[in-house]
């Protein structure tokens, strides 16, 4: 499921790790409101202790289903298990699987995005128009240059994805409006009849 994930999430790489303490801080606490009625006065000696336990010995308790600290064995429903990202991560986990993503925008990711967008708007305007699923369009653009650039550099991408065999610019607004990424642009599309 790979490459749909990556089309979903927008994501260009997918790397994998066994290492989740590497994104992950994985901790426990003790269920208070069970705990402090079982253990009555004992419960600060045990709370400590708990929340002490280390990262092997919660793996081992969550795959057991128990523990014995201090004398004493508690189940899943005595210990809590908390999963947090780590300090500058974007990670979350669960106890089966856990997900860092990198967010860091840059130029070239901008870009990409706004291509996205531009074939968004692109397929909804084909919908409108009534067009069918296998009509070949073509295209006539106005945008400013930084857009005009953007669409040049992902023309390839557009024209695969909205079944576009021709695009052309032109600095006269078109009929269907959108603004995007607060740059606005203009289009208006036609049947292919060849």
């Amino acid at each position: 499921m790979e490459t749909y994930i990556q089309k979903e999430l927008n994501t260009r790489q997918l790397k994998y790790s066994t290492d989740e303490e590497n994104f992950i801080n994985l901790y426990a606490k003790p269920n208070s409101p069970i705990l402090g009625k079982r253990l009555g006065p004992r419960f600060k000696e045990y709370k400590e202790a708990i929340e002490n336990l280390g990262v092997e010995e919660i793996r081992k308790f969550q795959g057991k289903g128990s523990i014995s600290v201090k004398d004493e064995v508690f189940d899943l429903e005595d210990i809590l298990i908390f999963r947090e990202a780590q300090k500058d991560s974007n990670a979350i986990s669960n106890r089966f699987i856990s997900i860092d993503m990198n967010c860091t925008l840059n130029r070239e990711l901008m870009e990409e995005g706004l291509a996205r967008e531009i074939v968004n708007r692109i397929q909804k305007s084909r919908k409108e128009s009534g067009l069918r699923v296998n009509d070949r369009i073509m295209i006539t653009i106005s945008a400013d240059d930084d857009l005009k650039s953007v669409i040049k550099t992902h023309e390839t991408y557009i024209k695969r994805e909205t079944l576009t065999t021709n695009i052309e610019f032109n600095s006269k607004r078109q009929e269907l409006f959108f603004e995007l990424d607060q740059k606005e642009f203009s289009l208006s599309l036609i049947i292919d009849g060849n």
